[in-house]
């Protein structure tokens, strides 16, 4: 039985790892200095259709800009950057953007 729920969390936590490598991944496609990406404080909604991530590099000059938020939303399972600045980052706010893609699903019948 401990076998059974230690398998469930390493996989829980490995999937969750993964979300947050895409996340990075796609935050340093939008940076002019990628490989100088330092990334903290990653944050998805319950159902994974949101997330947020701390970010810094460097910019044109060679200096690291300070650090910002990344907001991304997941769109037909890739993640799209919605922002680059200044985003909300709080799993209340995650989940209420998932909770009104929902809401307009259930309403239009188009899935999101």
């Amino acid at each position: 039985m401990k076998s059974a729920w230690f398998s469930m969390l390493t996989a829980l936590f490995l999937s969750g790892c993964s979300q947050k490598s895409a996340v990075e991944e796609v935050v340093q496609n939008h940076l002019k200095d990628p490989t100088s990406a330092i990334f903290k404080d990653y944050v998805a909604s319950d159902g994974n259709q949101y997330a947020c991530i701390s970010w810094n590099a460097k910019n044109s000059f060679g200096g690291y800009t300070g650090w910002d938020v990344a907001f991304l939303k997941k769109e037909n399972g890739v993640w799209i950057v919605e922002s680059m600045k200044h985003a909300p980052c709080s799993k209340e706010d995650l989940n209420s953007f998932e909770e009104i893609d929902n809401t307009m699903e259930q309403i239009t019948g188009i899935p999101k």
